[in-house]
Formats: structure tokens, sequence, C-alpha cells
């Protein structure tokens, strides 16, 4: 944004010349007045715009012969792309050059001809480019400093993206310079014009979270410089209330998980259409035994088909809702007993549920609270520090004295 306010800072200097120049021939304070106005309206504007400019034809020195990235790149990658100072027509610059893409959780216009879908068409079967443009590739260093995928995400605004807890350990998600989010891509080997990456800011995973028992399964991640929103890249919408299971059709789940349950990851993004399953069904004897609690949801067929598999872990599950022609995010791929069994199909965390948590942590009040915890831990740290630093001395102390007794 630091771009887009010089260029107009620059206007407003080139405006300025020219009402002085016209100040000769008595221009009214009215006029003024009105002008101002329509200065500010401008850059207000504008700066709705410039949030959903596409990203220029950018050159991107990402390393996909091997299906990594090493870190040298991520800094090339993580530029948005710039304005020009000097540009008197500012807001039709931004409209000729960087088409604003609508965010309204439909699939973009590059796939309007794939809207109806259906069970035929989906089924570990490769997604068009751009047909699920709110999914993002968690991508975490190795020893050697280069990136592999390791779970799925979901936009959900122009800075943070929801995932699962479990994707990180605790190791990793205090060292956020090893991990990476990629966007708009489709082949994990091959990165088009249309993929770009961002750096990570913090990870916050839900502070009741459990790993044994995997419950409060959610994690958002906040990425450095803003996500751009393109064709490719879309925000997903969030599940607010309870939806009728008639009237979610179809659901899906995309990724680059194991194929089959063989082991082998795709390499281009699988899309297939899978069913929620009503919990009472799921929590049956020979299912999940009552395991499964109100904060999941249980999806995929209640015979073999295909469901989730683990390098999928932090997907979104999304349903689109009859007659709103909108995809609703309703689930966080979480965990299940293999790949495409009958009786154990996925488990999927309940955005339902987190919707409270979710708007708390990416608000700036929750922001601050974050800031102020961090703080107040450091500081019993110290304290708690300073008191062993006391205590050894005294023993210290005591010991010195009773060798001289």
């Amino acid at each position: 944004m630091d771009l887009v306010v010089s260029v107009w800072e620059n206007i407003e200097g080139s405006e300025g010349q020219s009402s002085n120049n016209t100040g000769h021939t008595g221009v009214s304070e009215e006029n003024k007045k009105n002008s101002n106005e329509s200065m500010r309206l401008g850059e207000e504007d504008m700066e709705d715009n410039a949030r959903n400019m596409r990203p220029s034809e950018q050159k991107h020195s990402i390393n996909s012969g091997n299906n990594r990235l090493t870190e040298e790149h991520m800094e090339d990658n993580a530029e948005d792309p710039g304005l020009k100072t000097g540009h008197v027509m500012i807001k039709k610059v931004i409209t000729d050059f960087f088409p604003v893409v609508e965010c309204v959780c439909k699939r973009p216009a590059v796939n309007e001809e794939e809207e109806d879908l259906n069970s035929e068409t989906l089924g570990n079967h490769d997604a068009d480019p751009g047909a699920w443009p709110w999914l993002v590739s968690v991508q975490i260093a190795s020893k050697d400093g280069t990136y592999g995928h390791t779970c799925g995400g979901s936009v959900i605004d122009n800075y943070w993206v929801l995932t699962a807890a479990h994707c990180f350990k605790a190791k990793i998600a205090n060292n956020v310079e090893k991990i990476m989010l990629v966007f708009g891509l489709e082949q994990i080997s091959r990165f088009s014009k249309d993929t770009y990456a961002r750096p990570v800011a913090e990870v916050i995973k839900h502070e009741n979270y459990n790993p044994d028992t995997e419950s409060n399964d959610i994690a958002l991640i906040k990425v450095t410089d803003p996500i751009v929103f393109t064709d490719y890249v879309q925000p997903v919408c969030l599940q607010y209330q309870k939806l009728d299971i008639a009237e979610l059709k179809p659901c899906v789940t995309a990724g680059w998980g194991m194929v089959e349950g063989k082991g082998r990851r795709a390499d281009i993004l699988q899309e297939q259409e899978i069913s929620i399953i009503p919990t009472a069904i799921c929590n049956q004897g020979d299912w999940y035994n009552g395991s499964l609690s109100d904060q999941v949801l249980c999806a995929g067929f209640k015979w073999a088909g295909p469901d989730r598999c683990q390098t999928d872990s932090g997907g979104p599950l999304v349903c689109k809702v009859l007659g709103a022609g909108k995809f609703y995010q309703l689930g966080i791929t979480n965990w299940g007993l293999g790949c495409g069994h009958k009786i154990h199909p996925g488990i999927y965390t309940s955005v339902r549920k987190y919707i409270e948590w979710i708007e708390w942590k990416t608000s700036k009040l929750g922001e601050m609270q974050m800031v102020a915890e961090s703080s107040r831990k450091a500081s019993i740290n110290r304290k708690n520090s300073a008191v062993r630093l006391q205590v050894y001395g005294f023993l210290i102390a005591v010991s010195l004295v009773s060798l001289f007794i």
C-alpha cells in the first residue's frame, strides 16, 4: 500500500500545482471543497481496487525441477505487484492493467462451464487450473533448505489461511521462516505464471488442541504480505450457520494426497465429490464406536469410495448450497482410518464450531491480545529466571559457609 499512497501523493502534488495555476481565475472555496471530497473518494476507490488487483506477469524464480522451492526464492515471490508513480488517471490504470476479480465464494470465471458438478466427473480426478482457487499448499523446509508440500489450507482473506493444527509440530510452528504458502498451484512439480508464494508471519494453533485425541484440530496462518486475489486465487466462504445436509450438493475435497492409499502422492491437484454422513451413523459400533464429538464432521461414502488421505491434512471440505451457487467451507481435513474404507470415512474439524475463534484471532483486538499474552509470558519467564538465580546464589552461599565451619 505504500506504493499506492506514493502514487496518490504524487497526484495530489500535481493537482496542487493545477490549483495554484487556476487560482488567478478565481476558483471558489466551495469548488475546492468539492474537489478535495472527490479526491478523498477517489483515494478510497483506488485503495479498494488495489487490494484486489491481479499480480503482474512476473518472472518467478521458483525451482520446480524437483517440485520444491528454495529459501532464496521466497523473497522474489513474496513481492506484490506495484504501481508506478506519475499516473494521473490512477483508477483507470488499475482497472485497465489489474482487472478486479469479485470475491463471491464461487468458482471463478475460468471454470464457469464446470458449475454443474457430479460424481461422474469427480473422484480421484485431475482438477482444472483454478478449479478451487482458495486451496493453498502449505510447504515446510527440509534440512537442505528446499520446500515440500506438507498440508493443505484455505484462503479466508487477504492475510489469513485456515488449516489443521496437527500440520505443525511445536518446533515448526515457532520457526515460521521454515514455512511457506503457495497459492494458485495446480501441479506440484511445475509452477505456472498464476502461482506465487508468501512467507509466513505467524502460526496460531488452537489453545486447546490435543494431539492425542486430535480435538480442536484447527490453526490459522498469517502471511507477511497481502494475498493478491486473481482468477486463480480467491477466498472461500465460511459456514456461519447450520446448513441442511440435503441442500449441500456437491461436497468436494481437493488436494495432492496419496492416490488410492498406495503411498504415492498426486502431482496434479485431485478433486472428488463426497457426502456428509450424519454423526450418529459414523458413531455406530462398527464405525467409529461413539468416539466422534459434535466438533467434527464425518464425510465420505457409506460404501467404499474415495476420501482424502494424510498428505491432504488441513485442506478444506467445501459444499455448494443449492440455490445460492456459493461454496462454503464446512470442514478442515483432520484424520481418518486409511483411505476410502467402507465404514471409516474421513473426519473433518467442523468450521461452524470455531467461527468465533477464527474471527477473534484474525481481528486487531485478537492480535493485540496475543502480543500482550506473549509479553506476559516473557515477563513471567524473566521473573522465574531471576528467582532461580537467587535460589542458586543462596545455595552456593550456604555451601561456601559450610566449608568453613
